[in-house]
């Protein structure tokens, strides 16, 4: 599960995006629509992170909640095509 999360994640280097947006084309589904789903995806991911880093934060493990969260807004810039 972790792995098939974590490939959903919006960083280059486990974009597993690419390969969601070709097979939602083959399904059928136009490149605008692919692309759209897969942006959900990456801010669906990057909520969870950010879940988790409140929970953290909730437990006072600051260093874990301040990686997640931080990894979270970078996935929603990432996300967004504000960070490349």
């Amino acid at each position: 599960a972790f792995i098939g999360l974590g490939s959903l994640t919006p960083f280059p280097i486990v974009d597993g995006g690419v390969i969601l947006k070709w097979t939602l084309v083959e399904q059928g589904r136009t490149p605008e629509q692919a692309d759209k789903a897969v942006e959900q995806a990456g801010l669906a991911v990057s909520g969870a992170a950010a879940a988790a880093g409140v929970v953290m934060a909730s437990r006072r493990r600051w260093g874990w909640a301040a990686g997640l969260l931080g990894l979270a807004l970078l996935g929603v810039g990432m996300a967004k095509g504000k960070v490349r």
